[in-house]
């Protein structure tokens, strides 16, 4: 698909270029991960520092989600083209939405490489809080907020986000981030219901076969054959009815 990029030089004018962007197939981001993951405010609809006010209705999504929802690590947004200052870390595929406060990721997820996780690290320990984005604006206009004219963004397209500790909008931050106690105890809850489920079996075998027990048992006493069936009869049966409760727990 072949878009035009606008770009700003120091003078205030305005460049176009053509650029190509083209799906690429991904594997689903449902799989679990322990790489870590985290949710944001990519960018927030406010003021940023530049000026600049961006409308989320106006964003379009399908070129980010495209390329696989690219988020990458950036020490100033300003950096991002090529020089060597940017790497993409993590990424979340359809797990973005529009809403009227601004573009928001529900969950992306950490590459599993050293450099993404020393920077998982960061942002989990909260040295790294900052969002932003990289765009293609396609149309704008002035409008007066709050008292001053302020560039609002109409129309634009999202390439990709970016994790940074100087974010130009100072409402786009990270909200959340998983960290290894939660996947612990994710983990531990998995392994419980395996045991559970392992349990349910065996009981469910144990309770069959404590019913064949009785069953021969009674035969044995119904026609007189055995004083000592006749006596173990109740405690077989106590045995069964507590398996088969056992086994009714673990279901």
């Amino acid at each position: 698909m072949g878009l035009l990029r606008a770009t700003k030089s120091l003078d205030g004018t305005s460049a176009l270029a053509m650029m190509t962007v083209s799906p690429v197939k991904c594997k689903s981001s449902d799989a679990k991960s322990s790489n870590g993951s985290f949710s944001a405010m990519l960018n927030a609809s406010t003021v940023d520092l530049e000026g600049d006010l961006f409308d989320p209705n106006g964003v379009d999504l399908s070129v980010f989600k495209a390329l696989g929802g690219p988020i990458m690590f950036v020490h100033e947004p300003h950096h991002v083209l090529g020089n060597g200052m940017s790497t993409v870390i993590a990424k979340t595929e359809n797990n973005i939405r529009a809403t009227g406060d601004g573009i928001f990721i529900g969950k992306a997820d950490f590459d599993s490489d050293e450099l993404s996780q020393h920077y998982r690290g960061k942002v989990d320990r909260g040295y790294i809080r900052g969002m932003s984005i990289g765009l293609i604006i396609t149309d704008f206009e002035f409008r007066m907020v709050d008292g001053r004219d302020v560039r609002v963004i109409t129309r634009s397209i999202l390439v990709h986000g970016i994790i940074t500790p100087q974010p130009v909008n100072t409402d786009s931050l990270i909200q959340s981030v998983s960290d290894k106690s939660t996947e612990q105890i994710e983990k531990l809850g998995k392994d419980l219901s395996s045991f559970k489920a392992a349990s349910a079996d065996r009981m469910s075998e144990l309770v069959s076969a404590t019913k064949a027990m009785t069953e021969r048992i009674e035969e044995l006493v119904s026609k007189g054959q055995s004083e000592a069936a006749s006596k173990l009869l109740p405690e077989v049966k106590s045995f069964g009815d507590v398996a088969a409760a056992i086994a009714s727990s673990t279901k």
